[in-house]
Protein backbone atom coordinates (compact mmCIF):
# COMPACT_ATOMS: atom_id res chain seq x y z
CA UNK A 1 0.00 0.00 0.00
CA UNK A 2 1.09 3.44 -0.64
CA UNK A 3 2.15 5.41 2.45
CA UNK A 4 0.02 8.73 2.47
CA UNK A 5 2.05 11.58 3.89
CA UNK A 6 1.52 15.21 3.42
CA UNK A 7 4.77 17.54 1.55
CA UNK A 8 4.63 20.91 2.50
CA UNK A 9 6.84 22.44 0.48
CA UNK A 10 8.54 25.67 1.95
CA UNK A 11 9.77 28.17 0.27
CA UNK A 12 12.15 30.81 2.03
CA UNK A 13 12.79 34.31 0.18
CA UNK A 14 15.48 36.65 1.94
CA UNK A 15 15.83 40.50 1.64
CA UNK A 16 17.67 42.94 3.15
CA UNK A 17 17.00 46.11 3.98
CA UNK A 18 18.89 49.11 2.39
CA UNK A 19 21.40 50.19 3.61
CA UNK A 20 22.12 53.91 2.93
CA UNK A 21 25.39 53.87 0.58
CA UNK A 22 27.28 56.91 2.11
CA UNK A 23 27.28 54.86 5.33
CA UNK A 24 28.45 51.44 4.09
CA UNK A 25 27.88 49.09 1.08
CA UNK A 26 27.77 45.87 3.65
CA UNK A 27 25.11 44.43 5.18
CA UNK A 28 25.28 44.38 9.22
CA UNK A 29 23.93 41.15 9.71
CA UNK A 30 23.09 42.05 13.73
CA UNK A 31 19.16 43.65 13.38
CA UNK A 32 19.02 42.27 9.54
CA UNK A 33 15.40 40.61 8.63
CA UNK A 34 14.85 38.15 6.28
CA UNK A 35 11.35 37.71 4.93
CA UNK A 36 10.58 34.11 5.12
CA UNK A 37 7.38 32.71 2.60
CA UNK A 38 5.87 29.57 4.03
CA UNK A 39 4.29 28.05 0.71
CA UNK A 40 2.20 25.24 1.80
CA UNK A 41 0.58 22.44 -0.16
CA UNK A 42 -0.82 19.20 1.06
CA UNK A 43 -1.48 16.56 -1.88
CA UNK A 44 -5.26 15.34 -2.23
CA UNK A 45 -3.89 11.59 -1.52
CA UNK A 46 -2.97 12.75 2.10
CA UNK A 47 -6.70 12.78 3.25
CA UNK A 48 -7.64 9.45 3.56
CA UNK A 49 -6.12 6.37 5.54
CA UNK A 50 -7.42 3.96 3.06
CA UNK A 51 -9.61 3.58 -0.04
CA UNK A 52 -11.35 0.30 -1.14
CA UNK A 53 -13.38 -0.11 -4.39
CA UNK A 54 -16.25 0.52 -2.23
CA UNK A 55 -15.59 3.68 -0.88
CA UNK A 56 -19.05 5.74 -1.68
CA UNK A 57 -18.44 9.52 -2.05
CA UNK A 58 -19.28 12.06 -0.02
CA UNK A 59 -18.65 10.78 2.90
CA UNK A 60 -18.81 13.64 6.26
CA UNK A 61 -15.85 13.39 8.57
CA UNK A 62 -14.60 10.88 10.47
CA UNK A 63 -15.09 9.09 12.82
CA UNK A 64 -17.94 7.56 11.21
CA UNK A 65 -19.35 3.91 9.95
CA UNK A 66 -18.00 2.88 6.40
CA UNK A 67 -19.56 -0.23 4.51
CA UNK A 68 -17.92 -3.50 3.25
CA UNK A 69 -19.59 -6.27 1.03
CA UNK A 70 -19.98 -9.79 2.30
CA UNK A 71 -17.61 -11.23 -0.44
CA UNK A 72 -14.80 -8.65 1.19
CA UNK A 73 -14.73 -11.03 4.08
CA UNK A 74 -11.95 -10.55 6.38
CA UNK A 75 -9.07 -9.97 3.63
CA UNK A 76 -7.77 -6.65 5.45
CA UNK A 77 -9.71 -4.11 2.95
CA UNK A 78 -10.86 -1.53 4.72
CA UNK A 79 -13.42 1.06 3.46
CA UNK A 80 -12.00 4.87 4.79
CA UNK A 81 -13.99 8.19 5.41
CA UNK A 82 -12.50 10.80 3.54
CA UNK A 83 -10.77 13.11 6.02
CA UNK A 84 -11.14 16.74 5.75
CA UNK A 85 -7.94 19.03 7.20
CA UNK A 86 -9.07 22.29 7.87
CA UNK A 87 -6.41 23.80 9.95
CA UNK A 88 -2.56 23.81 9.61
CA UNK A 89 -0.81 24.68 13.07
CA UNK A 90 2.76 26.32 12.75
CA UNK A 91 5.24 27.20 15.47
CA UNK A 92 8.73 27.92 15.01
CA UNK A 93 11.10 27.57 17.95
CA UNK A 94 14.70 28.40 18.45
CA UNK A 95 17.21 25.33 18.25
CA UNK A 96 17.27 24.84 22.18
CA UNK A 97 13.15 23.97 21.89
CA UNK A 98 12.00 28.25 22.59
CA UNK A 99 8.68 29.04 21.07
CA UNK A 100 9.04 31.97 18.92
CA UNK A 101 5.40 32.46 17.84
CA UNK A 102 2.64 29.96 17.17
CA UNK A 103 -0.06 30.84 14.09
CA UNK A 104 -3.10 28.74 12.88
CA UNK A 105 -4.19 28.95 9.18
CA UNK A 106 -7.19 27.78 8.07
CA UNK A 107 -6.38 25.70 5.01
CA UNK A 108 -8.04 26.47 1.32
CA UNK A 109 -9.55 23.02 -0.09
CA UNK A 110 -9.46 23.36 -3.93
CA UNK A 111 -12.36 20.71 -6.32
CA UNK A 112 -9.49 18.39 -6.84
CA UNK A 113 -9.09 17.80 -2.81
CA UNK A 114 -5.61 19.70 -2.78
CA UNK A 115 -5.15 22.18 0.36
CA UNK A 116 -2.51 25.31 0.77
CA UNK A 117 -2.07 28.10 2.18
CA UNK A 118 0.34 30.68 2.54
CA UNK A 119 2.01 32.55 5.06
CA UNK A 120 4.54 35.38 5.72
CA UNK A 121 7.70 35.43 9.27
CA UNK A 122 10.45 38.07 9.32
CA UNK A 123 13.32 36.37 10.40
CA UNK A 124 16.92 37.17 11.72
CA UNK A 125 19.56 35.06 10.44
CA UNK A 126 20.12 31.90 12.08
CA UNK A 127 18.43 28.47 13.00
CA UNK A 128 14.88 27.56 13.72
CA UNK A 129 12.73 24.97 13.86
CA UNK A 130 9.52 24.93 12.44
CA UNK A 131 6.75 22.74 13.27
CA UNK A 132 3.17 21.76 11.42
CA UNK A 133 0.23 20.09 12.49
CA UNK A 134 -3.07 19.63 9.94
CA UNK A 135 -6.35 18.58 11.23
CA UNK A 136 -9.67 19.37 11.22
CA UNK A 137 -10.68 20.36 15.13
CA UNK A 138 -11.53 24.33 15.53
CA UNK A 139 -11.93 23.56 18.84
CA UNK A 140 -8.17 22.25 19.40
CA UNK A 141 -6.27 24.69 21.73
CA UNK A 142 -2.52 24.83 21.76
CA UNK A 143 -0.76 25.99 25.37
CA UNK A 144 2.57 27.73 24.93
CA UNK A 145 3.74 26.92 28.33
CA UNK A 146 4.11 23.11 27.16
CA UNK A 147 3.35 22.96 23.31
CA UNK A 148 0.46 20.83 23.92
CA UNK A 149 -2.24 20.97 21.44
CA UNK A 150 -5.28 19.22 23.29
CA UNK A 151 -8.34 17.98 21.18
CA UNK A 152 -11.74 17.82 22.52
CA UNK A 153 -12.24 15.25 19.61
CA UNK A 154 -10.08 13.31 17.37
CA UNK A 155 -9.65 13.46 13.66
CA UNK A 156 -7.14 12.51 11.27
CA UNK A 157 -3.97 14.48 11.96
CA UNK A 158 -1.05 14.91 10.47
CA UNK A 159 2.39 16.25 12.25
CA UNK A 160 5.83 17.33 10.73
CA UNK A 161 8.69 19.40 12.00
CA UNK A 162 12.30 19.97 10.39
CA UNK A 163 14.94 22.91 11.10
CA UNK A 164 16.42 25.53 8.21
CA UNK A 165 19.11 27.65 8.51
CA UNK A 166 18.72 31.84 7.20
CA UNK A 167 22.23 33.38 6.14
CA UNK A 168 22.60 36.91 6.01
CA UNK A 169 22.30 37.86 2.60
CA UNK A 170 20.44 34.93 1.75
CA UNK A 171 18.26 35.60 -1.66
CA UNK A 172 16.08 32.12 -1.11
CA UNK A 173 16.08 28.74 0.35
CA UNK A 174 13.47 26.06 0.11
CA UNK A 175 12.59 23.82 2.92
CA UNK A 176 10.86 20.40 2.32
CA UNK A 177 8.79 19.40 5.30
CA UNK A 178 7.07 16.02 5.38
CA UNK A 179 4.00 15.63 7.42
CA UNK A 180 3.38 12.17 8.34
CA UNK A 181 0.25 10.23 10.36
CA UNK A 182 0.05 11.25 14.18
CA UNK A 183 -2.76 9.34 15.11
CA UNK A 184 -4.12 5.30 15.40
CA UNK A 185 -7.15 3.78 14.09
CA UNK A 186 -9.26 1.03 16.15
CA UNK A 187 -11.63 -0.19 13.69
CA UNK A 188 -14.31 -2.88 14.41
CA UNK A 189 -15.01 -5.25 11.73
CA UNK A 190 -18.43 -7.26 11.86
CA UNK A 191 -19.07 -10.48 10.63
CA UNK A 192 -22.34 -10.12 10.87
CA UNK A 193 -25.57 -8.37 9.44
CA UNK A 194 -27.25 -5.33 10.92
CA UNK A 195 -30.50 -6.88 12.41
CA UNK A 196 -33.77 -4.96 12.22
CA UNK A 197 -34.06 -4.35 15.51
CA UNK A 198 -30.78 -2.58 16.04
CA UNK A 199 -31.21 1.30 15.98
CA UNK A 200 -27.36 2.27 16.71
CA UNK A 201 -24.19 1.81 18.10
CA UNK A 202 -22.70 3.12 20.87
CA UNK A 203 -18.52 2.53 21.53
CA UNK A 204 -17.37 3.92 25.10
CA UNK A 205 -14.30 3.95 26.42
CA UNK A 206 -11.74 4.57 29.13
CA UNK A 207 -10.16 7.50 27.33
CA UNK A 208 -8.64 8.25 24.17
CA UNK A 209 -5.92 10.16 24.38
CA UNK A 210 -6.37 13.52 23.11
CA UNK A 211 -2.87 15.63 23.16
CA UNK A 212 0.38 15.93 20.75
CA UNK A 213 3.13 17.97 21.45
CA UNK A 214 3.65 20.72 18.74
CA UNK A 215 7.52 20.35 18.89
CA UNK A 216 8.45 16.88 19.40
CA UNK A 217 5.28 15.06 17.82
CA UNK A 218 5.23 12.65 21.24
CA UNK A 219 1.76 12.20 23.11
CA UNK A 220 1.11 12.53 26.91
CA UNK A 221 -1.35 9.99 28.65
CA UNK A 222 -3.80 12.55 29.46
CA UNK A 223 -6.71 11.24 28.00
CA UNK A 224 -11.09 11.68 27.87
CA UNK A 225 -14.06 9.72 27.31
CA UNK A 226 -15.24 10.54 23.76
CA UNK A 227 -18.58 8.69 23.76
CA UNK A 228 -19.54 7.52 20.00
CA UNK A 229 -22.88 6.74 18.38
CA UNK A 230 -23.29 5.80 15.04
CA UNK A 231 -27.40 5.28 13.97
CA UNK A 232 -27.69 2.88 11.38
CA UNK A 233 -29.74 3.23 7.78
CA UNK A 234 -32.23 1.57 5.84
CA UNK A 235 -29.30 0.66 3.48
CA UNK A 236 -27.29 -0.56 6.52
CA UNK A 237 -29.57 -3.25 7.02
CA UNK A 238 -29.76 -4.87 3.52
CA UNK A 239 -28.29 -8.33 2.99
CA UNK A 240 -24.26 -8.91 3.21
CA UNK A 241 -23.74 -5.48 4.12
CA UNK A 242 -20.67 -4.97 6.69
CA UNK A 243 -21.09 -2.01 8.43
CA UNK A 244 -17.64 -1.01 10.10
CA UNK A 245 -17.05 1.46 12.70
CA UNK A 246 -13.77 3.13 13.38
CA UNK A 247 -12.44 5.71 16.17
CA UNK A 248 -9.34 7.34 16.28
CA UNK A 249 -6.56 8.09 19.32
CA UNK A 250 -3.65 9.59 19.89
CA UNK A 251 -0.43 7.22 21.03
CA UNK A 252 1.60 7.79 24.14
CA UNK A 253 4.30 6.48 24.45
CA UNK A 254 3.69 2.72 26.42
CA UNK A 255 4.41 1.87 29.83
CA UNK A 256 7.80 0.32 30.75
CA UNK A 257 8.17 -3.01 29.06
CA UNK A 258 4.77 -2.50 27.28
CA UNK A 259 4.58 -3.36 23.51
CA UNK A 260 2.30 -0.65 22.96
CA UNK A 261 0.08 1.82 23.90
CA UNK A 262 -3.12 0.74 25.53
CA UNK A 263 -6.54 1.88 25.67
CA UNK A 264 -8.02 -0.12 28.77
CA UNK A 265 -11.64 -0.69 27.84
CA UNK A 266 -13.48 -0.22 25.19
CA UNK A 267 -17.40 -1.20 25.40
CA UNK A 268 -18.87 -2.04 22.24
CA UNK A 269 -23.28 -1.95 22.33
CA UNK A 270 -25.61 -2.82 19.58
CA UNK A 271 -28.66 -1.07 20.91
CA UNK A 272 -32.86 -0.47 20.02
CA UNK A 273 -34.56 2.62 19.21
CA UNK A 274 -35.40 3.80 22.33
CA UNK A 275 -33.07 3.31 25.61
CA UNK A 276 -35.40 4.14 28.09
CA UNK A 277 -38.12 1.30 26.84
CA UNK A 278 -35.35 -1.17 25.92
CA UNK A 279 -32.15 -0.19 28.22
CA UNK A 280 -30.53 -3.36 27.69
CA UNK A 281 -28.51 -3.82 24.47
CA UNK A 282 -28.99 -6.19 21.98
CA UNK A 283 -25.43 -7.14 21.80
CA UNK A 284 -22.69 -5.65 24.31
CA UNK A 285 -18.70 -6.82 24.34
CA UNK A 286 -16.32 -5.36 26.33
CA UNK A 287 -11.99 -5.84 25.46
CA UNK A 288 -9.74 -5.24 27.37
CA UNK A 289 -5.96 -3.73 27.07
CA UNK A 290 -6.49 -2.82 23.35
CA UNK A 291 -3.06 -2.22 22.08
CA UNK A 292 -2.63 1.10 19.60
CA UNK A 293 0.11 2.29 17.41
CA UNK A 294 0.75 5.43 15.47
CA UNK A 295 -0.14 5.41 11.90
CA UNK A 296 -1.45 1.95 12.17
CA UNK A 297 -5.38 0.27 12.28
CA UNK A 298 -5.33 -2.22 15.05
CA UNK A 299 -8.43 -4.26 13.72
CA UNK A 300 -11.22 -6.45 15.88
CA UNK A 301 -13.00 -8.71 14.04
CA UNK A 302 -16.00 -10.64 15.09
CA UNK A 303 -20.59 -10.90 16.46
CA UNK A 304 -20.85 -6.68 17.01
CA UNK A 305 -24.68 -6.44 16.37
CA UNK A 306 -26.43 -9.71 16.39
CA UNK A 307 -28.12 -11.35 20.04
CA UNK A 308 -26.98 -14.68 21.03
CA UNK A 309 -24.30 -16.84 21.25
CA UNK A 310 -21.88 -17.68 18.92
CA UNK A 311 -19.21 -20.00 18.19
CA UNK A 312 -16.78 -17.89 16.44
CA UNK A 313 -13.62 -16.30 17.73
CA UNK A 314 -13.37 -12.74 18.21
CA UNK A 315 -10.37 -11.53 16.51
CA UNK A 316 -7.27 -8.45 16.90
CA UNK A 317 -5.29 -7.95 14.18
CA UNK A 318 -3.24 -5.68 12.88
CA UNK A 319 -3.56 -3.84 9.69
CA UNK A 320 -0.79 -5.64 7.71
CA UNK A 321 -0.81 -2.75 4.77
CA UNK A 322 0.52 -0.70 7.91
CA UNK A 323 3.27 -2.91 9.41
CA UNK A 324 3.87 -6.23 10.79
CA UNK A 325 0.73 -8.34 12.33
CA UNK A 326 -0.17 -9.67 15.47
CA UNK A 327 -3.12 -11.65 16.42
CA UNK A 328 -4.80 -12.61 19.37
CA UNK A 329 -8.11 -14.28 19.67
CA UNK A 330 -10.12 -13.60 22.59
CA UNK A 331 -13.31 -16.08 23.76
CA UNK A 332 -16.74 -15.12 22.00
CA UNK A 333 -18.96 -14.19 24.90
CA UNK A 334 -22.72 -14.45 23.87
CA UNK A 335 -26.23 -12.86 25.17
Amino acid sequence: MKKYAALLICSLFAGTSCQPESISDEVEPIGQTVQVSFQVALRGEVTPFRQTRNMPEGLPSDPVASQAEEDEGNTGETAQPTTTLSWVEYALYSTDGELIHHIREEITLTPDGTASFSLEDKLTPGTYKACFLAHSVEDATFSEEDNLMTFPEIQDTFWGADEFEINAGEADASVPVTLTRAIAGIEFSPTDDVPAEVHHFHIETSGLYNTINLLDGTSSSASIEIPYTYTFTPEDKEEGKRVRQMIYSFVPAPEEEAESALIRTITLKAMQEDEELTPDPVRERTITNAPIYRNKITRYTGTLYTGGETLTDFILDLDTEWGETIEHPLDEIGE
